[in-house]
């Protein structure tokens, strides 16, 4: 009957506030005895996950007056997400941009172990880090992996896009200031429409030199322009990937990162350096082949190596 039913429950209700009482700690799964003794609710478990409501954005908008603190997992950006409750509640922000939104910087690869600087003096006399931005080692040979590095889009500050595993994203981002909160913050974004920029409004300037605010490079040090590229290959003792490497710089071939798939191609096969240049809605670059070294251009969505130049 109704009043069974609802006594139960009472009866239930009772269990839980006196065991809440007593140990003022829900335990799941696991012995009690081991619990942590600073957790209120915690799951033990090793074979299992704990899993999150999951849902599209749309689904998530439609949540009525949503906690600060309330977590789901987005299947359109493919994230956790936090209901932060900063600036117009709801504010919904992914795990892996929080640190940038509070610190004013991003976890990645580059700055959890960040390339060594040490300088090179190449055949030209000029000053060049002695290995590819992301890379922790100078390269032992043409295929070194330990030696390819991040690989960047151009113009991107190093925000955490450049790890080849960063997380890929469709939405184009509306300013180049990074981690400024934005959605595309360490994320790689794909573009396979013209101009195939990762920016919704194209700038040439974004790496024009030392000062621009999306250097990537370490203080002191800058993007190669092409004409000190075109020098470069000039001295080296076969203009391909063997005068590359037998050449002060040890450059390896990293290969690039498709701005329509987000997927590393060619690695082991090709080398593809940016400049700091553009050349109309494209960004030049050195491409480095088993048969040749030579500069190109392509799309500024694209994730080719870097290798500073002192100033």
């Amino acid at each position: 009957s109704i009043m069974n039913k609802s006594l139960s429950i009472l009866i239930i209700i009772l269990c839980l506030g006196y065991f809440n009482n007593i140990y003022s700690q829900i335990n799941v799964g696991g012995d009690f005895e081991s619990k942590d003794t600073s957790a209120l609710f915690e799951i033990q478990s090793t074979n299992r996950g704990f899993l999150l409501p999951r849902m599209t954005s749309a689904e998530r908008d439609l949540i009525s007056d949503p906690a600060i603190g309330l977590m789901i997992y987005n299947t359109t950006k493919h994230c956790i997400e936090v209901n932060i409750g900063i600036g117009c509640s709801p504010n919904w922000n992914c795990l892996q941009n929080l640190h940038a939104l509070f610190q004013d910087e991003f976890v990645h690869c580059d700055s959890i172990n960040p390339t060594k600087i040490v300088e090179v003096t190449s055949s030209t006399g000029r000053i060049w880090m002695d290995r590819n931005l992301g890379a922790s080692q100078v390269a032992q040979n043409e295929t070194d992996t330990s030696a390819y590095g991040s690989l960047f889009q151009w113009g991107r500050y190093a925000d955490g896009h450049q790890c080849l595993q960063s997380i890929k994203i469709t939405t184009p981002a509306t300013t180049s200031a990074p981690n400024n909160g934005n959605v595309w913050d360490g994320y790689f974004i794909i573009n396979a429409s013209s101009p195939f920029d990762w920016l919704s409004t194209s700038d040439s300037t974004l790496w024009a030199s030392m000062e621009s605010e999306n250097n990537p490079c370490p203080s002191g040090y800058r993007l190669p322009r092409p004409i000190e590229w075109a020098e470069e290959i000039a001295e080296w003792d076969s203009q391909n990937s063997s005068g590359a490497f037998s050449s002060a710089l040890k450059l390896p071939l990293a290969g690039y990162r498709d701005n329509s798939t987000g997927t590393v191609e060619e690695s082991a096969n090709h080398g593809l350096y940016w400049t700091a240049t553009t050349d109309g809605q494209m960004a030049n670059y050195v491409l480095i082949t088993s048969g040749d070294a030579s500069l190109s251009s392509g799309n500024r969505a694209k994730g080719l190596s870097i290798r500073c130049i002192k100033e």
